[in-house]
């Protein structure tokens, strides 16, 4: 299974968690991709706990998060996301 994780107010609201949730899933054959709608000059400031929970982190740069991995011929079976509009939507 391809599991996507948000950062922002998903993620943030609970690191140790989430990783632990991820260590978890990875450890049972998962993959967990880390999916925000940052721009990749975003990235500093971000918790190094995300690095660490994510197999790889995906910038979509505000583009709509679906689009944008299935361009990358990446196929996610489960979205977490406090704003799951984003996942189908472009940011303004």
């Amino acid at each position: 299974m391809r599991i996507a994780l948000d950062y922002d107010d998903t993620f943030t609201r609970d690191p140790h968690r989430w990783l632990e949730f991820s260590n978890m899933m990875r450890a049972a054959g998962h993959i967990v991709y880390g999916v925000t709608m940052r721009y990749p000059g975003e990235a500093d400031g971000m918790s190094p706990f995300y690095t660490h929970a994510c197999d790889a982190i995906f910038f979509t740069g505000r583009k709509a998060k679906l689009a944008f991995m299935n361009d990358l011929d990446i196929v996610i079976n489960v979205w977490i996301d406090d704003s799951p509009i984003f996942i189908l939507q472009d940011a303004r």
